[in-house]
């Protein structure tokens, strides 16, 4: 019998993807959940199965009891809040694998099974379980567990983005106005890649280097909140968080990892004069991450893309000069282009990170398989499952950028994304453009990347055998950037430009003419992609 239910758990996790809930299930395991579902804020979601004589046969409900919580004490699940427990009746069970194959999964859809939800509870070693009191048909089960949570998630990402973004608007409203602040932002400015000359009026400029400033530093606060988790003798709650507490804060979590945005947002908060005001608002944004930590600790899609997308709103695009790629359409793109989870992607224009955090979120589910679960297991491997899974993928990210505010959100947002996983450096590099320089088109020229300790370097071929150069990607995603003619001299000298230029570069066998008539969008989308393809034969490249 067992057998015939796990061919019932292969055809539910088939329902739940196609109503929208990614889910995998395998006909064979020793260790794993029956079904892993990937859900868009709940994070991942395990499922366990019984036969029962009805659907709300005791001796099934007390079987997944014992299954609930065998799997909420081992360390192997930890981060993982929700339970799913389905009775499938004995009766039902017989009647449907009477069918054929092709015929299952429909009928399965309609069957009324028992459905109940264990969830721990927010701080404690506790967890809760709840039975729906009626049987319920496969069907349902979507919209039953969304039903069935809400009782626990105290915050929706909609709700958790509002005030943080209340906040934020708050502080450019009120800094400008604060007079002894206003030379102090303009200075920063610089430091954080905004042009003071594309501003009508300085008080522009302030407001989106405020803005900025806080979306760094709020970013960093949610990272110091979820190593928090890990590491509690280390890093403390901090009370009436001002400038000096948040940076003596973001050094303590440096010395323990994630250093590529903790050093964008000390150096951004660095140097500033102190003020009530500007203490009060820090305040306020500390105290809106700490109510909404647990949706980001759940990893959940919609919960990091909803409020990291709104954290840096179109008003960014005119401080960089860039399109900002919706996380949606990034999604979407990262679910045409990428069918493997070893997968190697590259973006080499990676912005704020839209297609790497859902490249990474599209590998991830592909790498929740009760397969890899079950081996995982078997090794008795002595950390959480999804750190480990997602140490293994960011190894296979890679992005680079001009700015380096922008490389560094970029690391934020695969940080939040993999739950601050204990890991080595990102890949990501900031790629300057200047005189000689053209950020990462300079791989179209005679350059490799070069690993460094565990970080990048761009550099000139070399014959040097001792070096160790990456050499190759299946998958090169990104959005060209799509900067205006007229500004791609400010951005790349023009013995950059001329170097290019001499290269030749062709769209597949048709030359390139007028390189940078349409900014920089063509350099990167047609030569790129050949020229990539030409280096790694078997890679794809989609933008």
């Amino acid at each position: 019998m067992a057998a015939r239910q796990e061919v019932l758990n292969v055809h539910l996790a088939s329902i739940l993807s196609k109503l929208g809930f990614p889910t995998q299930a395998e006909r064979k395991r020793h260790y794993a959940p029956d079904v892993i579902i990937s859900h868009h804020y709940l994070g991942v979601l395990l499922g366990e199965a019984e036969i029962g004589g009805t659907w709300d046969d005791k001796q099934a409900r007390d079987k997944l009891i014992e299954r609930v919580k065998e799997r909420f004490t081992q360390h192997q699940f930890d981060y993982i809040d929700f339970i799913v427990l389905i009775v499938y009746p004995r009766k039902f069970l017989q009647e449907i694998l009477s069918q054929s194959e092709d015929k299952v999964e429909d009928a399965l859809a309609k069957a009324e099974v028992g459905f109940g939800l264990a969830f721990r509870l927010s701080g404690k070693d506790k967890y809760e379980l709840r039975w729906a009191q009626t049987s319920i048909s496969v069907s349902e089960l979507p919209s039953e567990i969304e039903e069935m949570a809400k009782d626990v998630v105290e915050l929706t990402p909609e709700e958790i983005t509002r005030n943080l973004i209340g906040t934020i608007e708050e502080a450019a409203r009120t800094v400008p106005a604060i007079k002894e602040m206003r030379v102090a932002f303009i200075e920063k400015a610089a430091e954080l890649d905004i042009n003071p000359t594309i501003f009508d009026n300085e008080d522009d400029c302030i407001i989106l280097t405020v803005k900025t400033m806080f979306t760094l530093g709020g970013v960093a606060l949610l990272v110091y909140e979820l190593v928090r988790m890990r590491y509690p003798l280390e890093l403390h709650e901090i009370s009436e968080l001002d400038a000096n507490k948040l940076l003596d804060g973001l050094k303590r979590l440096r010395r323990i990892n994630y250093v590529e945005i903790i050093d964008s947002a000390i150096n951004a908060w660095s140097g500033l004069p102190n003020n009530p005001n500007l203490n009060q608002l820090l305040s306020a944004l500390y105290s809106q991450i700490r109510k909404g930590i647990d949706v980001i600790r759940r990893g959940g899609w919609d919960g990091l893309a909803f409020i990291y997308q709104r954290l840096l709103s179109e008003t960014y695009r005119k401080a960089y000069a860039t399109f900002y790629t919706k996380l949606p359409a990034a999604y979407l793109l990262a679910n045409l282009s990428i069918e493997l989870e070893e997968d190697k992607v590259i973006d080499p224009a990676c912005g704020t990170g839209s297609l790497l955090v859902s490249a990474f979120f599209v590998k991830k589910k592909l790498a929740l398989n009760p397969s890899k679960i079950d081996d995982l297991l078997s090794k008795k491997i002595d950390i959480p499952i999804l750190d480990q899974i997602n140490k293994d993928l960011l190894v296979d990210i890679y992005g680079f950028d001009a700015l380096k505010t922008a490389v560094s959100l970029s690391s934020g947002a695969l940080t939040l994304a993999s739950l601050a996983a204990p890991r080595g450096r990102l890949k990501l590099l900031t790629t300057p453009v200047g005189p000689e320089k053209a950020g990462s088109l300079d791989l179209l020229k005679n350059a490799v990347i070069k690993l460094n300790g565990g970080g990048l370097t761009l550099k000139t071929k070399t014959d040097s055998k001792d070096e160790q150069i990456e050499n190759f990607f299946d998958v090169v995603i990104m959005n060209p950037p799509f900067t205006r003619s007229d500004r791609v001299p400010h951005l790349i000298g023009s013995r950059a430009r001329d170097d290019l230029n001499d290269l030749k570069l062709t769209f597949g066998k048709i030359a390139v003419e007028n390189l940078f008539v349409a900014g920089l969008a063509k350099p990167f989308f047609g030569p790129w992609r050949t020229t990539m393809q030409r280096k790694w034969p078997n890679c794809a490249s989609f933008a």
